[in-house]
């Protein structure tokens, strides 16, 4: 999980290296995996690259200190979500 403040963004993400089949066993059940979490994700194999990327991006305002909470909340919902999800295709 990520918040990078330059770009304004918060990501739950998978990062996989070294491990292409992983991946796209994981890109294989896509749709179940997306509609489990409710979500869109980006699938990212990165061509010429050892690693792959699974990601969820939101949109924050990392200024609002009052919306911190809120913020946290989502990367430890997002973070659970994901483990049970993924957890089982792996």
């Amino acid at each position: 999980m990520t918040i990078n403040t330059q770009r304004a963004i918060m990501t739950c993400e998978i990062y996989i290296t070294n491990a292409k089949y992983l991946f796209k066993k994981l890109l294989e059940c896509q749709n179940v995996i997306e509609a489990r979490l409710s979500e869109t994700l980006q699938w990212n194999e990165l061509p010429g690259k050892k690693a792959c990327r699974i990601k969820l991006i939101r949109d924050v305002e990392v200024t609002i200190e009052e919306k911190w909470p809120e913020y946290f909340l989502w990367l430890k919902e997002k973070g659970e979500n994901f483990q049970e999800v993924f957890s089982e295709y792996a």
